[in-house]
C-alpha cells in the first residue's frame, strides 16, 4: 500500500501485554503454543480508522481482528521450556512499529521490531526471527 497520508514512514515505540495461548469464544482455531502481544486498543483502532477513512469511497473496509490489535510472537511452534512460556502471561513488553499500513488484501498491519520478543523465542528454543516477520495486525477485510 502506498504512503497515502503523506507522512514519511516514521517509527514509534509502544508497549503491550503478553498473552499465552490466547483464546476468544467464537474462534475454534487451536491456539496452543501461541504467544501474542496484545496492544492498546486505541493504537490499533487509530490505524484501522485511518485506513477505513482513506478507503471510504472504495469497496474496501477492515475490522478489528479476533484478538484485537496484536503482534504474534509464536504461532503453534514446538516450545521446549513450558514453565518459562507460561510465566510470560500478562507481562509488559516494548516494541517499535512503522507508521505505514501494509497488507495483502485480506489482513492489514504495521511492521514491528521487538528485540525482547526475539530473546523470548530464543529462550523457548526457537529461531530468533519467526517464519512470518513480526507485525502489528490492525485489521482484516470485512466480509459481506
Amino acid at each position: 500500500m502506498s504512503n497515502w497520508y503523506k507522512f514519511t514512514n516514521t517509527q514509534y515505540t509502544s508497549t503491550g501485554v503478553l498473552k499465552v495461548n490466547p483464546r476468544v469464544p467464537w474462534i475454534k482455531k487451536d491456539t496452543t503454543n501461541w504467544l501474542i502481544i496484545q496492544v492498546n486498543p486505541d493504537l490499533s483502532r487509530y490505524y484501522l480508522e485511518l485506513f477505513n477513512f482513506h478507503h471510504r469511497a472504495k469497496d474496501l473496509q477492515i475490522e478489528k481482528p479476533a484478538w484485537g490489535g496484536h503482534i504474534s510472537i509464536i504461532r503453534g511452534e514446538n516450545i521446549l521450556d513450558k514453565e518459562y512460556f507460561y510465566s510470560l502471561q500478562n507481562k509488559s513488553i516494548e516494541f517499535s512499529y512503522e507508521s505505514d499500513i501494509v497488507g495483502n488484501n485480506s489482513h492489514y498491519w504495521l511492521k514491528v521490531k521487538c528485540p525482547e520478543a526475539n530473546e523470548i523465542r530464543i529462550k523457548l528454543g526457537l529461531q530468533s526471527d519467526p517464519p512470518i516477520p513480526f507485525h502489528l495486525t490492525i485489521g482484516i477485510v470485512k466480509k459481506g
